[in-house]
């Protein structure tokens, strides 16, 4: 048995990065627990596709990668076990940085952390287009430090912009949860911690 959670959706954002697919996924829970619709997606993904300068916009992000990593179609779908809604939305994103392209898979991550004090309630995202200038001079294991407080600010504002949204929070959500019937298996995030360390782009579909 898995828990339905009609006002949760799931939101993937994908793309190419030097001729790989990549996928980021992420959730969002409506505010007023009702259940999901398809203008409610449709008013989320217009949220996402807005331009860097707004705090909750996914390219708000992605500025911070190389120019040459994309996204071109926004995918979500609620978690509704009975009657799930979805919708997939083309756009044209893409990062703000310029350099030599680093491997496909090599990623910044940002950890996400909620008030639960458990590895159900922390989430991570990883960021692919990493270029040259992304990386320390020295250690070419690590983000350079400007890069990481640039991440580190952009992944703040992006919290408080989605905390104070009236509509929408931003949420880790526990398949483990759900699949155990909890009633709530996510959590609404509070903060980020953008990594120093290079990390590994983790596959993901669309559909999961």
């Amino acid at each position: 048995m898995t828990t339905s959670s009609p006002e949760v959706c799931q939101t993937s954002l994908s793309g190419v990065y030097n001729g790989e697919p990549y996928t980021n996924v992420i959730h969002f829970w409506k505010v007023d627990d009702t259940s999901i619709t398809v203008a409610d997606l449709t008013a989320l993904h217009a949220i996402l596709d807005d331009a860097a300068t707004d705090n909750d916009a996914w390219q708000h992000l992605l500025n911070v990668m190389d120019d040459g990593c994309t996204v071109t179609e926004i995918y979500s779908k609620s978690l509704d076990t009975v009657n799930p809604v979805e919708l997939r939305t083309g756009v044209a994103l893409a990062g703000g940085s310029s350099g030599t392209d680093a491997q496909p898979l090599l990623a910044l991550m940002v950890k996400w952390s909620t008030t639960l004090a458990t590895r159900r309630g922390r989430g991570r995202t990883y960021f692919c287009g990493l270029n040259a200038g992304h990386f320390d001079t020295t250690d070419k294991d690590s983000i350079a430090s400007s890069v990481v407080t640039n991440m580190q600010t952009r992944a703040t504002a992006w919290i408080g912009a989605w905390i104070s949204d009236p509509t929408w929070a931003f949420v880790v959500y526990s398949y483990a949860g759900a699949a155990e019937d909890e009633v709530r298996p996510y959590s609404v995030v509070s903060g980020a911690s953008a990594q120093t360390r290079v990390a590994i782009q983790k596959r993901r579909s669309p559909g999961r």
